[in-house]
């Protein structure tokens, strides 16, 4: 055989593989559907929906969703390589393991979404929400020793956030948990 002959059907050879390729890459989801007839993306979407998973997914935080479960929340708008959430994130998986089913513990990375941040008074990162089991944002005591900030409402005055910038220790965070009232096993 010539090497002409060689060198077209090595062409024709790619093109076929190419065709085939974006021909795959089209229909995936009907080529790999599980046992239950899931799509990849219905079963993706399934796992994102689990309530207490850490990762906040999504294009925005379902914050009435998770307020609508009445147990406590804590929401931390964070990046991927913020080394004061680098430091936090080992406590924040922690937390959201031991509290499963009795308080929520997110985290939001606004480094790889922005838009998750939208609507929140987030200044830097780490940046911790509180909320108590009503919804309704933490009160701290009056000495407030974890130098909690409380945003208010410009219109209102009514107090919408409160909210800690920069890192916590587990036992504080902990500490706030049970301020609203969640009973921490030992």
């Amino acid at each position: 055989m010539s090497k002409k002959a060689v060198q077209s059907i090595v062409i024709v050879a790619i093109i076929l593989v190419l065709i085939g390729g974006v021909w795959v890459l089209k229909h995936r989801d009907e080529l790999f559907k599980d046992k239950t007839n899931s799509s990849v993306s219905e079963i993706k979407d399934k796992v994102d929906e689990s309530p207490f998973a850490l990762e906040i997914t999504g294009d925005s935080v379902q914050l009435d969703k998770l307020k609508g479960y009445n147990i406590p929340i804590l929401l931390d708008f964070s990046g991927t390589d913020c080394p004061a959430c680098v430091i936090l994130r080992p406590t924040l998986e922690e937390l959201n393991k031991e509290l499963e089913g009795k308080a929520f513990v997110k985290i939001a990375d606004i480094w790889a979404n922005t838009a998750l941040a939208d609507g929140f008074p987030v200044r830097a990162v780490p940046t911790m929400f509180f909320f108590d089991g009503n919804g309704k944002p933490y009160v701290p005591p009056e000495d407030n020793p974890d130098g909690l900030i409380m945003y208010k409402d410009k219109q209102t005055g009514e107090h919408i956030y409160t909210v800690k910038e920069g890192i916590m220790e587990k036992e504080r965070i902990l500490a706030i948990f049970e301020d609203m009232g969640l009973l921490i096993d030992d």
